[in-house]
């Protein structure tokens, strides 16, 4: 794995992009997320309909602040924006170190949202007007999946320490994720801001932002289209990551193997997501999101049929389904949308997903809880077909293969 990565680390010309794929693995919380669940729990006193609540209350916070930042971002300089989100999200784990119950958990997800929200959107555009300059703007999908691989490959690496930190001290992962994001601020300094096309408020922000949202959502039935999906698929693959650790400890999994699962689904991802854009000598982009939402469907069909240690890789299977679906998505989008909107736009999209995350997040968890993982993912199943089938069919109709 590490061969690939320096592998593609040379091969990358400018060096403008490797900072921002370095900025991007940096942002990794691998030294965590493996044991998240667990933490809030024992450190902090959360159940896990607790946990999603918050987790809901997260993405309520990126729905409120996804465009208003990605408009900021079309307005104001890429690279500060960039900074700022670096900076929300070390002080978000500086919080983290010290927070315990549901307040303290609540105020550390916005804080987390805002520095999620400034990124949003802002690293897509960026990576595409970094190629836009050396006209390699065809390059895109094949660039963003390997934004993406760098990310998760973080992840996998850090990952398989997870378990064996948080045994140590519960508080050992989130005070080393603290150190990596601070790291983070320190590369996102050294960005450049890429040459674009920088537009001035028609009228005022709110009508600039809503002309925006109306052209994506209305204006631009194939952008539409693909937000929708996006939005189904990319809940899916989340709630699917936010069960694990509940089975895993329904299936009488050891924690200590958490991180080790977690890590082969991070590079699960990171290897698709290096890869997604060979898949179109065999599939156009809209039949392949169809096939994957199939794959969605059927690995959360069986997951749930038996809490069994053998089925927890499906889980991860349905993670790893991301590392496709998103830098197709992003692909989609971003030769669609106007250069001077695209930040926006792409917040835009971000922010379906996190409505519709908020919409079902809630009740997922209390499902969890009440009725077990296994009715839980049975119910998502049969979520992602009746809001995914019907989805795909309608952008198939708008975007033809």
């Amino acid at each position: 794995m590490g061969k690939i990565i320096k592998d593609r680390w040379r091969r990358e010309p400018n060096a403008d992009i490797r900072r921002l794929y370095l900025a991007c693995a940096l942002r990794c919380p691998g030294l965590l997320l493996p044991v998240i669940v667990i933490y809030n729990s024992e450190a902090m006193g959360l159940d896990f309909a607790q946990f999603l609540l918050v987790e809901a209350i997260f993405a309520l916070a990126m729905v409120v602040l996804e465009v208003p930042t990605g408009w900021l971002s079309d307005i104001w300089q890429r690279r500060t924006t960039m900074i700022v989100s670096a900076i929300c999200w070390a002080a978000s784990y500086i919080w983290l170190t010290v927070a315990y119950g549901l307040f303290d958990a609540i105020a550390v997800q916005v804080l987390m949202a805002l520095g999620a929200s400034f990124a949003s959107g802002t690293m897509q555009a960026m990576l595409f007007e970094y190629l836009a300059e050396q006209g390699r703007e065809r390059e895109f999908r094949k660039a963003e999946g390997l934004r993406f691989a760098y990310g998760f490959y973080g992840l996998a690496i850090t990952a398989p320490l997870a378990g064996f930190l948080y045994a140590i001290d519960l508080r050992l992962p989130v005070l080393l994720t603290l150190g990596l994001h601070l790291a983070a601020v320190g590369v996102s300094l050294r960005l450049r801001e890429p040459q674009r096309v920088k537009r001035h408020v028609e009228r005022n922000a709110f009508y600039d932002m809503l002309t925006t949202l109306k052209f994506a959502l209305y204006g631009h039935r194939e952008i539409a289209a693909i937000i929708a999906l996006a939005a189904v698929m990319g809940v899916g693959t989340k709630l699917m990551m936010w069960i694990q650790q509940p089975y895993f400890q329904a299936a009488q999994i050891p924690v200590e193997w958490n991180g080790i699962l977690a890590a082969a689904a991070f590079l699960l991802v990171a290897v698709n997501s290096q890869l997604a854009h060979t898949l179109e000598r065999w599939l156009k982009p809209v039949s392949l999101l169809g096939v994957l939402l199939l794959i969605e469907i059927s690995l959360a069909t069986l997951a749930g049929s038996a809490v069994w240690m053998m089925f927890a890789p499906l889980l991860l299977l349905g993670q790893a389904i991301y590392g496709v679906n998103a830098p197709v998505i992003a692909d989609i989008i971003s030769q669609r949308a106007d250069p001077a909107r695209r930040a926006t736009i792409l917040s835009a999209q971000s922010l379906m997903a996190q409505l519709v995350f908020t919409v079902v997040s809630v009740p997922y968890g209390a499902l969890a809880q009440e009725s077990g993982v296994a009715s839980a993912l049975w119910a998502l199943a049969a979520a992602l077909a009746l809001g995914g089938i019907p989805a795909w069919l309608y952008l198939r109709r708008r975007v033809p293969d």
